[in-house]
């Protein structure tokens, strides 16, 4: 039993233990560090952690850290970094959305298509502030919508001609027999 006993008090602390204790750790065990220790320091910031902590500075938020002095007074500064939201343009384009629908679902639907896409890219274009990309779907969306008015207009006519000739050729028919 005594061996037993004597096995486990010459087993090494455990990490937490010998830090209660303040023994210094066995050979092979990690030793404690404080703090966070860079391998490679920024210019202005101390080169060990027992140093002083010049070159540090905490700013509030949203305002910029100054520029630190480094090695031979050369100034060092993060670089800053801007975000720029794209502003809707004031006066932007027609983008012929309404027209597009109508011709689509009145006239001719597969070009009607084409025009209604050209008109939410000019819309999009217009929100991102692109004035030449918006310019150019207006136009298209424009022409497109014109097309399928065309085409829509050309149908009706013809497919009325066709009826006036088919009933006139009927009722011709008709007179004539009897």
């Amino acid at each position: 039993m005594t061996e037993a006993v004597a096995k486990n008090t010459n087993k090494p602390p455990s990490y937490q233990e010998a830090l209660e204790q303040e023994q210094p750790l066995q050979p092979g065990y990690p030793q404690p560090q404080v703090g966070y220790s860079p391998s490679h320091p920024y210019p202005g910031q101390p080169q060990s952690p027992g140093q002083s902590q010049t070159g540090y500075y905490y700013a509030a938020p949203g305002q910029p850290a100054p520029a630190l002095a480094g090695p031979g007074g050369v100034i060092y500064q993060q670089p800053t970094v801007i975000m720029v939201a794209p502003q809707p343009m004031a006066n932007p384009p027609d983008d012929y959305l309404v027209y597009s629908i109508v011709v689509t679902i009145l006239c001719c639907w597969p070009v009607g298509i084409f025009a209604i896409i050209k008109s939410v890219n000019c819309r999009d274009a217009a929100r991102r502030g692109d004035q030449a990309n918006a310019m150019r779907y207006s136009n298209e969306a424009k022409k497109y919508a014109s097309i399928a008015l065309g085409v829509g207009i050309a149908v009706m006519v013809i497919w009325i001609v066709v009826v006036m000739v088919y009933y006139m050729f009927i009722l011709n028919m008709i007179t004539t027999d009897f």
